[in-house]
């Protein structure tokens, strides 16, 4: 388990916080396709969110299933999954 990971986690918890708010705003203005395109990048971040919480509780199960055999923390871990390039969409 990398650190790197926890820090995107907590960065689209940020992002996703942020587009709340802005979508929450531009309601209030009656923007309409300011409001579209917040709810497009709000369901991207959310999924994004939602895809590496499961990559990390997956590796974190992989880990204590290895530490619990004896095995080294990182024996036959996968490649880490590039999701910060589809945030930047």
């Amino acid at each position: 388990m990398l650190s790197h990971e926890w820090r995107e986690l907590e960065m689209l918890c940020e992002r996703v916080s942020d587009l709340r708010l802005r979508y929450t705003a531009a309601l209030k203005t009656n923007n309409a396709g300011l409001v579209e395109g917040l709810k497009v990048d709000l369901a991207r971040a959310m999924r994004l969110r939602e895809q590496l919480v499961h990559h990390i509780s997956a590796s974190l199960g992989r880990a204590a299933a290895e530490g619990a055999q004896g095995l080294p923390p990182d024996a036959g871990a996968d490649d880490e999954p590039q999701l910060t390039a589809d945030l930047e969409r």
